[in-house]
Order: C-alpha cells, then structure tokens, then sequence
C-alpha cells in the first residue's frame, strides 16, 4: 500500500515538473528581465556622462589655470610707462558682444598693458602685452590670445589685427569678462566698477568714486569644453560641457589706472 502511495506521489511530480511555465509567467520574467536591463542602461549611461563631465571639467580647471597664472604674472610686472609710450593706462575695451557675432575680428573685451614680466622678451626694457579674444574667420572658433611687441604699442585700427597661432592661450573659449574691484572696509566687501560708480554688488546699491581707485581686475572666463560622448548611442557624437571660472587679479599699487 505505501509502495503503491510513494510510486503515484512521484508521478504526480513529474507530471507537474513536465508541465513547464504558462504563457503569463514568461510574460512577468520578460518585463522583469527587460526592466533590469533598462536600469543598468540608464545607470551606465549616468556614469559615463558624469565620468565626461568630470574630464571637461579637469581641461577647463586646467584652461582657466594658465589663463589666470598668465594675467597675474603680466600684471605682477605692470606700470605706466615710459615717456612716449601711449598706452600707458591699463585698458578695458568694451565692444558690443553682438556687433562683433559672425564677423571675424575681435570679439569681446581687450586688456592692454606695459610690463616688465616677459622673461620670453630679452633686450626689452619692457613690453606691451594685450589678452583678447578673436578669430580669423566667422566660421572659425573664437580662441583667446596673448600677444606681446617689445618694439612698442601695437596698432589701434582692429583692421590691422594680426593673428598668428604661437600667441593662442586657450581655446574653446566662450566669453571673457574684465571688470575692476576695490575693497570697502565700511561694507567689508569688494565693490564692483560699473562704468560711472562703484557698486555693491550684494545691496545694489552705488557710491561715487574714480576708476583709480580700483585695487583689483575681476575676470570671469566661460570655456566650452568638447568631450566625445561615450554613451550607449547609435552614433557617436560629441557633447560640449559650459564652466565658468573667476578670479580676483591685484593690481599694481603704484599703478595708476
């Protein structure tokens, strides 16, 4: 009687291991197994954007660096001038970011100055050295230069621009910002020059002043840094990552502006 019980409850069971997975319960296993799969796609995809993020964002800490290190070096050395040179002043001029879009030329703002910090410049008293960005054609992209002339000014018509490439700093440049700072020891904070007054830059508010009492250059630098995007894509493309950097340059203090 046990034989007959035990041989029938193992028949049962094969019968029932025979009968396989309805047509509902491989429906569940594939909308499980694809939602795991769309998880780890979106999961390595997030990765692998912020890991290009990450690299756009070391090349630019790395372009705004040199950028920096340059400026505060040039301006470490800045001064007047000697008698017949015209730019004595450091300059900021200012042209319309938009008259310039499309049109080769300078494009932007320009720092012009003397000064005695060019070690690359030898036999030169000093030399007048300008940061400004430009291109030689409209479908060229805008790279940022640093020239110097140890043979005096360099010529004040933008039609006479000379653009050679052993005087690009950076590239991928997007925009570049000269302001001038001083410190108010009444506010305990650094007041921002706006063309007519000095204004605080938290309350808005405006205060009478002269440009010569600028105690700093404010420079804001936005690079656009191009990455190849290594994404699960059906064609390979290239993504562009926006940074901006700033920085708070002295000036001279015999320097008078």
């Amino acid at each position: 009687m046990r034989k007959t019980n035990l041989t029938a409850y193992v028949r049962s069971n094969r019968s029932r291991g025979a009968r396989g997975f309805t047509l509902l319960e491989m429906i569940i296993a594939v909308a499980i197994a694809v939602l795991i799969l769309a998880m780890t796609f979106t999961i390595l995809n997030g990765a692998t954007l912020a890991q290009s993020a990450s690299r756009s964002r070391i090349e630019a800490s790395e372009s705004a660096r040199i950028l920096f290190q340059a400026i505060e070096h040039d301006l470490a050395g800045a001064f007047p001038g000697p008698l017949g040179h015209s730019k004595a002043l450091l300059v900021r001029t200012v042209v319309p970011q938009a008259a310039w879009d499309g049109n080769p030329g300078f494009h932007g703002q320009t720092l012009h100055f003397a000064t005695a910090s060019d070690n690359r410049t030898q036999g030169a008293e000093f030399v007048t050295v300008r940061y400004f960005m430009a291109r030689r054609t409209a479908q060229e992209e805008k790279r940022l230069y640093r020239q110097v002339n140890a043979n005096g000014d360099f010529p004040s018509d933008p039609d006479l621009l000379t653009l050679n490439n052993e005087d690009v700093l950076l590239t991928q440049v997007k925009r570049l910002e000269i302001g001038y700072a001083r410190w108010d020891p009444a506010e305990k904070t650094y007041l921002t020059w706006d063309g007519a007054q000095w204004v605080n830059p938290i309350s808005g508010l405006g205060s009478a002043g002269t440009l010569s009492q600028a105690t700093h250059l404010d420079l804001n630098v936005t690079l656009g840094i191009d990455q190849l995007d290594e994404r699960f894509t059906k064609t390979q493309r290239t993504s562009q990552f926006v940074w901006n950097f700033r920085k708070r340059v002295p000036i001279p203090a015999a320097f008078p502006n």
